[in-house]
């Protein structure tokens, strides 16, 4: 008789607890205009959303989508990939890459001669690794050169 008791007010507690504790979590659907697919998301320290889309690169601050590129130019393509390294972003697009500097907002210079149809940016000591449809390059940011890593000329996605 004791036992069911004490399980008795186990179970209610726990009840109680659980209840106590649950959040309603609300979700919401929103529609980024002009682009109707992300293919990657970042987030940078302020809490700012980066995405990547089919075409560009747009924030999103929990209200607003803003572009971060001018139709018919270099920045107006499709980013299939985002990585965040401090103030800058590195975009894996299909003409290559693109670096952004969100405090600056704007887009800087990279080396020509690079890979396209980038899908794969990761970062490993002071070398930014590209993984392309043309096979795996490496980028040095401080002295701003791109080279093919090995001979073979397989997709790393």
């Amino acid at each position: 008789k004791n036992k069911r008791k004490f399980f008795l007010i186990i179970v209610l507690l726990s009840v109680i607890l659980l209840r106590g504790n649950a959040k309603d979590y609300r979700f919401r659907n929103v529609t980024i205009p002009g682009a109707s697919t992300i293919l990657c998301l970042s987030q940078d320290g302020d809490g700012m959303m980066w995405m990547g889309t089919e075409r560009g690169l747009y924030a999103y601050d929990g209200y607003h989508f803003y572009p971060h590129f001018e139709e018919h130019s270099f920045s107006n393509q499709r980013v299939h990939c985002v990585r965040r390294a401090g103030d800058r972003l590195y975009l894996g697009c299909d003409n290559g890459l693109l670096l952004y500097n969100i405090r600056a907002n704007r887009y800087e210079k990279v080396p020509v001669g690079g890979p396209k149809d980038i899908r794969a940016v990761l970062f490993s000591g002071r070398k930014v690794y590209l993984g392309s449809s043309q096979g795996l390059y490496a980028y040095d940011p401080f002295l701003k050169k791109i080279r093919k890593e090995g001979n073979e000329h397989s997709a790393v996605y």
